[in-house]
């Protein structure tokens, strides 16, 4: 990497290393039996069947609705801004792109609360999942905007189930997962992946994370999604994303480097 980056990619390294440190500890199973005893039987394998629904119905019908919160020209133009920046301040064009980053996951965490979604358990209200599911897809892409990416295909839908999947392990199982985000990101292919089974796992983490933190909370399971859980979860998943799309966002820098060198 060009030597006006490797400061940048240096920061993220420790960044991304402090992150797992943080979370090396898997504290749920600690609580699973009691867990598993507190919910009504057959309430976690419904709400899973609704959150991967969910998702199914927002990549399907809600990109459109949620590209009516922005303007995708108007991201599109702030970064490729950005990129010239960071050709005469590497720093600063990074801070900028940090700044941004930070203020659309302030923004929708703001939005969530704001929402107060709640279901009723049992009888679990599938049009509010879809609402939460919206917020967190619109905003990790917002997130992926600053820093240039896309968010539609289907390996970028994979990507971002990974993404918001290992926002929300620890332990073991978040260092597996950042494995396999990382490796899309270095761009290595793999067989047999589908955006089914990934959305299925992601919302099994996701019913699971949630359950989890009512739990911990002392909460009521009466509204699942809404209050302290779901923001909790808003930002675990916007944390996260900040940190993986900036070092993809580096990683691009370094391979646009490397072919100018070439040429």
């Amino acid at each position: 990497m060009n030597e006006k980056w490797e400061k940048a990619r240096r920061e993220i390294v420790a960044a991304e290393l402090k992150y797992l440190k943080k979370r090396r500890t898997e504290r749920e199973p600690v609580f699973r039996d009691k867990l598993d005893q507190a919910i009504p039987a057959g309430v976690k394998e419904k709400l899973e069947n609704a959150f991967a629904k969910g998702f199914d119905l927002v990549f399907q019908k809600g990109n459109a609705v949620i590209e009516k919160t922005y303007s995708k020209e108007e991201r599109a133009m702030a970064h490729r801004i950005s990129v010239l920046d960071a050709g005469k301040d590497p720093a600063g064009a990074l801070k900028k792109l940090d700044r941004n980053a930070s203020a659309a996951g302030t923004r929708n965490l703001i939005l969530s609360g704001v929402e107060g979604i709640g279901l009723g358990i049992p009888g679990i209200g599938i049009p509010d999942i879809p609402l939460f599911i919206g917020m967190l897809l619109k905003s990790v892409y917002e997130i992926a905007m600053v820093y240039g990416f896309p968010y539609e295909g289907e390996r970028e839908r994979i990507f971002i189930l990974r993404v918001i999947r290992a926002a929300l392990c620890r332990g073991e199982r978040l260092r597996e997962e950042n494995r396999l985000v990382g490796e899309m990101i270095v761009g290595r292919k793999e067989q047999g992946v589908t955006l089914a089974d990934e959305t299925r796992k992601t919302a099994d983490a996701l019913s699971e994370r949630l359950l989890y933190l009512k739990f911990v909370q002392g909460l009521p399971i009466v509204g699942v999604v809404g209050g302290a859980a779901d923001i909790a979860v808003m930002k675990e998943v916007t944390t996260y994303a900040s940190l993986i799309y900036k070092k993809r966002y580096l990683r691009k820098m370094w391979e646009e480097e490397g072919k100018n060198h070439e040429t």
